[in-house]
């Protein structure tokens, strides 16, 4: 999937999920920070180019690469703050996942379990159709809104 469709449906996935577990302002700043971040450098640094064609990386579309980048950058966000608990953590890690399944829907695909296994998941959505990227976005928009929503009653 596109760049935007990325960082809108994960932030949005992030605030609900934050509005669900009552996660305080500080928590939800943090996890949307770091999803944002690894969002933009999982594509960064996972897009190779082979035979004319853009592929994902298999070390950069995996659970474990995802989980490294995600769970160290809240790390130091959170000492940088001086922020404790697990939502933050929990709510980046998730933030970041979502990478991965939205990139699963595509033919491409990922290969999650990798170094374990080199087996891809796919999908039959094409990365920029446009009609799946939208959907997406709205998606995580609504999530966004109703993520809000709680924190506002």
């Amino acid at each position: 999937m596109k760049r935007d469709t990325h960082i809108a449906f994960s932030v949005g996935l992030v605030l609900l999920f934050g509005g669900l577990i009552n996660a305080d302002s500080t928590a939800l700043g943090v996890a949307v920070a770091v999803t944002v971040l690894v969002n933009v450098f999982v594509d960064m640094v996972g897009h190779e180019r082979r035979g004319g064609y853009v592929t994902r990386s298999a070390w950069s579309h995996s659970i474990a690469f995802v989980s490294i980048v995600s769970l160290a950058l809240t790390a130091l966000l959170c000492y940088a703050l001086g922020l404790g608990g697990w939502q933050p953590y929990m709510l980046s890690l998730l933030g970041g996942l979502s990478h991965l399944v939205l990139d699963a829907l595509t033919p491409a695909g990922v290969a999650p379990f990798w170094p374990f296994s080199s087996r891809r998941l796919r999908g039959p959505i094409r990365y920029d159709d446009r009609v799946a990227n939208v959907s997406l976005q709205l998606l995580g928009v609504l999530m966004v809104i109703a993520g809000l929503l709680h924190y506002a009653r």
